[in-house]
């Protein structure tokens, strides 16, 4: 029985040739002979004994040579056998890895899709809708998600002002899910060259899981004249989301960018009828 181990194979291979050496010393080692055998003993018995000797003694050189043989090649194949093995350990521990990077890859990259939102508010001054789009403390009252706020920094006039705010959401269709934003806007009345129309341009990064992990978006809510008396509004947003949420993040970016467009088409129609 062989041990694929080098040191236990090469000793168990030397105790069987000292079993084979001590076996045949034991069996040319000639017994001790009584009165009556050394009586009855002729020359016939004794060169029956020497034949008998000299064949043991050479079937036990031949197995001698053997045995030694047999232990040199179990020595020496036992070590590529040990390196193949832990060869094979590695490229499957690198193949492992590979799989697991890829699978990580594809659940948390994050590529950027589009949504775009539009609609028409009658009997409304762009300058009054894109006032009020512009105050993010009104932005409460037209996204239901947003809990709670507070401005961060604030700078610029009338023509170009800007602002960063740190706000709280809580998502629609999960409840009991969290999460925080910074977001950076940008609000200005844009030349004619560059379209003539009012515009509040922000980015954000939104953080769950204590800030560990994060996703980027990007928008522009347009404000134009239309119609004569009616505004035109059209919001723009690129977000980011991971390969196999994909579903729930556009699910939740349509419930948000609808409840704002109605929100907001509600609030104007409340001050025309009130007025």
């Amino acid at each position: 029985m062989f041990i694929f181990r080098l040191g236990d194979t090469c000793l168990q291979q030397d105790g069987e040739l000292e079993f084979s050496v001590r076996e045949r010393e034991k069996r040319t080692t000639p017994k001790p002979a009584g009165p009556a055998s050394s009586t009855a003993s002729g020359p016939n018995d004794k060169g029956s004994e020497k034949r008998n000797a000299n064949r043991l003694d050479r079937q036990d050189r031949f197995a001698t040579a053997a045995r030694a043989a047999s232990s040199r090649s179990i020595c020496i194949s036992t070590v590529p056998g040990k390196m193949s093995i832990a060869v094979r350990w590695a490229k499957r521990r690198v193949l492992v890895a590979i799989t697991i990077t890829i699978a990580l890859y594809y659940v948390l990259s994050s590529t950027y899709q589009k949504y775009q939102l539009g609609t028409i508010i009658p009997h409304t001054k762009p300058e009054d809708v894109w006032e009020f789009v512009a105050d993010f403390s009104r932005m409460r009252k037209l996204n239901p998600t947003i809990l709670n706020f507070r401005v961060l920094s604030d700078q610029g006039n009338f023509e170009h002002w800007r602002y960063t705010v740190e706000y709280e959401e809580r998502l629609s269709h999960w409840p009991h899910t969290f999460n925080t934003a910074i977001g950076h806007f940008s609000v200005r009345k844009l030349p004619e060259s560059d379209g003539g129309h009012y515009s509040v341009a922000s980015t954000h990064r939104t953080c769950f899981l204590f800030g560990v992990f994060c996703l980027n978006s990007k928008g522009e809510f347009k404000i134009s004249r239309i119609h004569k008396d009616d505004t035109f509004c059209e919001e723009t947003v690129l977000y980011q989301c991971p390969f196999f949420f994909g579903r729930f993040c556009r699910r939740e970016v349509e419930y948000q960018r609808e409840a704002i467009m109605g929100n907001l088409k509600q609030q104007f129609q409340q001050k025309v009828f009130g007025s």
